[in-house]
């Protein structure tokens, strides 16, 4: 059986889970909102959240080995 206090921490966590949904809702709708205000399409956004976070390991392995052929090239003088 569920006692007092066992029921008082199902409310205070049902509470805190309904908090966190209504927070991602209204997230949700301010961004579609934005969205709509400043007539952007969602997938550019997208695209450029995914330039943002795509890397450039190529050019900094590039740049690293230049640097590396540098300093070996210092040290053998």
């Amino acid at each position: 059986m569920v006692d007092g206090a066992e029921r008082f921490r199902i409310k205070i966590m049902l509470a805190m889970v309904n908090s966190m949904v209504a927070a991602i809702i209204y997230l949700l709708l301010i961004s579609i909102t934005l969205l709509s205000i400043l007539r952007v399409s969602p997938i550019i956004v997208i695209k450029k959240i995914g330039e943002m976070l795509r890397t450039n390991d190529f050019t900094t392995e590039s740049k690293n080995a230049k640097v590396f052929e540098k300093a070996k090239r210092v040290d053998v003088a």
